[in-house]
C-alpha cells in the first residue's frame, strides 16, 4: 500500500492540533457549560439550562467521535481517500459552524462589527482557519503519494 507523503504541517495540524483543540471544547461543555454557551451567546442575554445537560453531554460525544477521527483513525491509516474523507466531513462542520455564528449572531441583533465581541470574531477566525487548512489539504496542497517501499536498483 503506497504511503500517504503531505506536507509535516498537515501531519502535525490535522493529527495533534485537531485533537487537542477539540478535546479542550469536550472538557469544556462538560465542565463549565455557561462558560461554553457563552462563547456563543452572551451571558446577558442567555444561561445555560440544567434541564439542558444532556444536549452538551451529545455534543461532547460528538466532538470525542471527531476527535477519535482525526486523532486515531488518521494515525493508522494512510490510505488519502480516508483522510480526504474525514477532513471533508469535518470541513463540513465547519461550514456548518461558521454558519451557525452568523445565523446566531443575526438573530441576536448582534452582526454588526461593532456589536460583535472578541469571542466572536475568534469563532469566524478561528473555524474559518481550520476550514481554509482542510479546503487546501483537500485541493491536494502539500499533499501526494510515495511508494513506501522504493525498487532498489
Amino acid at each position: 500500500m503506497p504511503e500517504l507523503q503531505m506536507h509535516p504541517f498537515y501531519r502535525i495540524w490535522l493529527t495533534w492540533v485537531d485533537p487537542i483543540v477539540i478535546g479542550g471544547t469536550i472538557i469544556g461543555v462538560l465542565i463549565d457549560p455557561n462558560l461554553f454557551m457563552d462563547g456563543f451567546i452572551p451571558a446577558s442575554i442567555s444561561q445555560a439550562n440544567p434541564d439542558h445537560a444532556f444536549l452538551y453531554h451529545h455534543l461532547a460525544v460528538f466532538y470525542g467521535f471527531i476527535v477519535i477521527m482525526v486523532g486515531v483513525l488518521q494515525r493508522v491509516s494512510s490510505d488519502l481517500r480516508v483522510w480526504k474523507t474525514i477532513q471533508a466531513a469535518v470541513l463540513y462542520v465547519d461550514v456548518a459552524l461558521i454558519a451557525i455564528v452568523y445565523t446566531s449572531l443575526k438573530q441576536q441583533g448582534r452582526l454588526s462589527l461593532d456589536q460583535m465581541r472578541p469571542v466572536d470574531w475568534a469563532n469566524f477566525l478561528f473555524t474559518g482557519w481550520v476550514a481554509l487548512i482542510r479546503v487546501f489539504f483537500l485541493a491536494g496542497v502539500g499533499v501526494g503519494k510515495v511508494e513506501a517501499e522504493k525498487k532498489r536498483q
